[in-house]
């Protein structure tokens, strides 16, 4: 079990710049105040966050852990493929393969 954590926390990823020119919405209803700004907060943090990662170079890995029923999650709220729909788009493998027709 523990080859498949270290086989994700060794993938190469990158950010899809393409995606950051969207704005990224909730995916349900703020319904209060608290809920509004507490989005707002994360979508500020998560640009930072964004910002840093391509002055780093676009290249990053997620960590991943077992929680104690040995299900797998991702580490981090900014970047991770277990997210929203915008933050699932946003995320790439860094290397990208060329498949040929034959």
């Amino acid at each position: 079990t523990l080859d498949v954590i270290n086989i994700l926390n060794q993938q190469e990823l990158s950010l899809d710049t393409n995606i950051l020119k969207y704005d990224e919405v909730p995916n349900k209803p703020l319904d209060t105040i608290e809920k509004k700004e507490a989005f707002n907060r994360l979508k500020l943090a998560s640009r930072k966050v964004y910002r840093m990662l391509l002055d780093e170079g676009n290249k990053f890995y997620i960590t991943w852990r077992f929680d104690f029923r040995g299900r797998m999650y991702s580490q981090g709220y900014h970047t991770t493929i277990q997210g929203t729909d915008y933050k699932k788009a946003l995320i790439n493998l860094n290397q990208t393969y060329i498949i040929p027709k034959d």
